[in-house]
């Protein structure tokens, strides 16, 4: 946010165009942290999220007319990374509670990792509806109607969610991943995810790769963009059709 304030904060909101967008990206890609170490292209990526959600909001407002194009930076280092099977076994089997059951849902569901911080035990549905097998947990929140969404369990996720149901007493509202922060619920999963990686012994990748190995999963099992879209809450379905991978069978 500093960093944002001091690059637009003297800018009219209907005034930022793409020429400004890159020249924040090009001015922080040189900037170095007080250690000397150049800003990690992760770091300008959660600032351009922020910019980009304040413009979506100005337009939905009707303050601007247009929300110029903000575009994520490639070379985040471990965001894109899949998990084998084998890495995913290995990092759940050392992982502590509650990254484990967090841990397991992304890689099962496609949540975006905030997602679970904030999911309630009145929008978890352990009853099946329609064609789901094992109940459905709705995401209210959300900057698009794509990312408001319902998303199936798996067996194992129910699983999961029952046993923590029943650990704490059976609660009909509530965190489902409470934790003693300011919010309330779990915010963060750093120092268990830098702990289960190097018990793990696998190679380096961040929480959100666990949704991206979901994904990319499922393109690889034949789902078209259509459906991924659905399950992942994305607002553009050309961020969907990056996962599919349609096999010459299905040419």
């Amino acid at each position: 946010l500093i960093a944002l304030k001091e690059f637009f904060g003297d800018m009219r909101l209907d005034r930022i165009e793409e020429e400004q967008v890159a020249g924040f990206i090009a001015k922080r890609r040189v900037m170095k942290k007080r250690g000397g170490k150049t800003i990690k292209i992760a770091t300008v990526n959660r600032e351009l999220e922020v910019l980009r959600h304040a413009l979506r909001l100005a337009q939905e407002w009707k303050i601007i007319n247009r929300v110029p194009k903000v575009s994520r930076q490639p070379g985040e280092v471990g965001r894109e990374r899949v998990l084998s099977h084998a890495e995913e076994q290995f990092y759940l089997a050392v992982a502590k509670q509650p990254l484990r059951d967090i841990a397991t849902a992304l890689v099962d569901g496609g949540f975006r990792p905030e997602e679970l911080f904030r999911a309630r035990w009145e929008n978890v549905h352990f009853q099946p509806a329609g064609n789901a097998l094992y109940g459905y947990i709705h995401n209210p929140y959300g900057k698009n109607k794509y990312a408001r969404r319902n998303v199936s369990m798996t067996v194992r996720v129910r699983a999961l969610l029952e046993m923590r149901h029943a650990e704490q007493g059976h609660p009909s509202e509530g965190w489902v991943f409470p934790a003693e922060t300011k919010s309330g619920h779990v915010a963060e999963l750093k120092s268990q995810h830098a702990k289960a990686l190097k018990d793990a012994g696998v190679k380096h990748f961040v929480v959100y790769s666990l949704r991206h190995t979901m994904l990319t999963r499922l393109g690889e099992a034949g789902a078209d963009a259509f459906a991924i879209q659905k399950i992942a809450g994305h607002s553009d379905i050309k961020t969907s059709a990056r996962y599919v991978h349609p096999t010459p069978e299905k040419i």
